[in-house]
């Protein structure tokens, strides 16, 4: 009898644990990629100015939220599959529009080619020229989309990286001759490679790449979620 009352507040125990693990369980998880200033990790926490922004509108929402950074290519996967899965900051493209519920702008972009300040200087005077090049994008990203439709080729003209890191590395390695990035990321990625500032200057902008990036839910956001975030969308849009 004694060993059945042991068995009983155990069971009741579990039961209890649950239910806190359950109440303590966020809404959603919101993923993004290293893009600093904007997105960064700081003491093992996701902070950057368009991480304060989205994390403003989801307590204007009222919902709770777990932040992971990831490759981009992972983030986007988790995004475009999982439940209640919130991703920033992506490129409203036209082929990406179904895929997502699109809520607020969190950053612009001005993307355009970075080099290194010891090459050759850059003598273009048609995109197509980028063939005689070797380019670093991360996979996923808008600039991938934007150099296929030069009709470039991923492996003999660029190279698909998982993360930003990747495609920085490659630059200062020589494997490639640019890499497609924003001029506000230059200062902090050369202070994080432990390279000099002036190392790896923007040297041409892209006009096709100029973007508003978004915070945006997956497809599969659970209804009474995803209606606090629409709901919250245009009040915090506003105030800004």
């Amino acid at each position: 009898m004694n060993r059945c009352i042991q068995y009983m507040c155990r069971f009741i125990s579990y039961l209890l644990l649950l239910g806190v693990t359950a109440a303590q369980a966020s809404d959603v998880m919101v993923v993004t990629e290293q893009s600093p200033p904007y997105q960064m990790m700081i003491n093992d926490e996701v902070e950057g100015s368009a991480t304060q922004t989205v994390k403003r509108f989801l307590a204007e929402a009222g919902v709770s939220a777990d932040f992971a950074m990831y490759p981009w290519a992972r983030a986007y996967k988790k995004a475009t599959s999982d439940a209640n899965i919130l991703i920033y900051s992506i490129a409203k493209s036209p082929e990406r529009l179904e895929k997502f519920h699109w809520l607020i702008p969190v950053v612009d972009y001005n993307l355009g080619l970075v080099a290194l300040s010891s090459a050759a200087p850059l003598i273009m005077t048609d995109w197509a020229q980028l063939k005689n090049h070797r380019i670093a994008v991360q996979r996923d990203d808008i600039a991938q989309k934007w150099l296929l439709s030069l009709g470039l080729v991923e492996g003999v003209n660029f190279i698909a990286c998982s993360d930003i890191n990747c495609s920085w590395q490659l630059l200062y390695n020589r494997n490639v001759d640019f890499i497609i990035e924003t001029e506000e990321l230059i200062a902090e990625m050369t202070r994080m490679l432990n390279q000099p500032s002036n190392s790896a200057p923007f040297i041409r902008a892209i006009p096709e790449l100029k973007v508003t990036d978004y915070l945006a839910a997956s497809i599969r956001t659970e209804p009474h979620i995803l209606q606090k975030l629409l709901d919250a969308a245009p009040r915090f849009t506003a105030a800004q």
